[in-house]
């Protein structure tokens, strides 16, 4: 087997998904972030953490027939009316789709005693 084909093949392609209460139960949906995604938003040269945040969500945010949920002028009042707290909530979230859900160090640490291959740098 190729090297990109085990890479391949070990992706998860699944799709997660997120209700948020505040938002009237909105139901975001999410799959695995990619270098692609990351150049996306990149492209739009974010000046701040949090413009970069909001560009991401606005890239990735589906809804369940895989539409996006929001266009690139919502990201003014994402910044401006969306409470943070909330949408902090739904950031984690999305990078926890990406990251496999380690939220902490435990975690992190069980995931490498289970899979000591996990751990390569």
């Amino acid at each position: 087997m190729k090297a990109i084909d085990a890479i391949r093949s070990a992706q998860s392609n699944s799709i997660r998904s997120l209700v948020v209460p505040e938002w009237g139960d909105l139901e975001l949906f999410f799959t695995k972030l990619t270098i692609a995604d990351q150049e996306a938003v990149e492209a739009r040269e974010p000046k701040t953490p949090y413009d970069r945040q909001i560009l991401m969500v606005i890239h990735k945010a589906r809804d369940g027939e895989g539409a996006p949920l929001f266009q690139m002028g919502d990201a003014h009042y994402l910044k401006t009316e969306a409470d943070f707290l909330v949408f902090q909530r739904v950031v984690k979230f999305m990078y926890e789709t990406a990251f496999g859900l380690v939220t902490s160090v435990e975690d992190a640490v069980e995931q490498i005693e289970a899979n000591p291959s996990s751990a390569s740098v």
